[in-house]
């Protein structure tokens, strides 16, 4: 009886580490095999001053959208909305040597200062978390100016 019971928690964590095995590359990693460059400080400033950046994606089954524009004086505004509702957010940028830096007044990203390094394929952007707070890895999609008027 008592190998009965163990058996149920141990084929829940083969399945477990055989799913950690079986994940597909890391963003970072899939930048690295193609051979993209991280940008350096003097290009992500170029590539962010007065654009703006924008992702989609589901959680929980709730599809949402988020832009965010950074402005030349170092300041940045962002929206995000999903089928039932919008929020919109205020905070600051900046390069710090070859890392973008950001940090939201509200709790996007964590609330507090994240760094990343970032790489660029056309109009994508792909961001690695360096230090701090927000995402480990995203995606979003360079667009020039401010065309939501965030």
């Amino acid at each position: 009886m008592r190998q009965a019971s163990l058996i149920a928690p141990l084929l829940l964590a083969a399945g477990f580490l055989s799913a950690c095995q079986t994940a597909g590359p890391s963003l970072e990693q899939s930048m690295v095999d193609a051979n993209v460059p991280t940008l350096t400080g003097p290009e992500i400033e170029q590539t962010i001053r007065g654009n703006t950046l924008h992702r989609r994606g589901s959680t929980a089954g709730r599809d949402w959208q988020w832009v965010g524009h950074f402005r030349p004086d170092g300041t940045m505004t962002g929206r995000a909305w999903w089928n039932q509702g919008e929020r919109v957010g205020e905070g600051h940028w900046s390069v710090q040597g070859d890392s973008f830096c950001r940090e939201w007044a509200n709790s996007w990203g964590g609330g507090g200062v994240g760094c990343y390094q970032l790489y660029r394929e056309g109009d994508t952007l792909t961001m690695v978390k360096v230090s701090g707070s927000g995402d480990d890895e995203r995606q979003s999609y360079l667009m020039p100016g401010n065309p939501y008027g965030v």
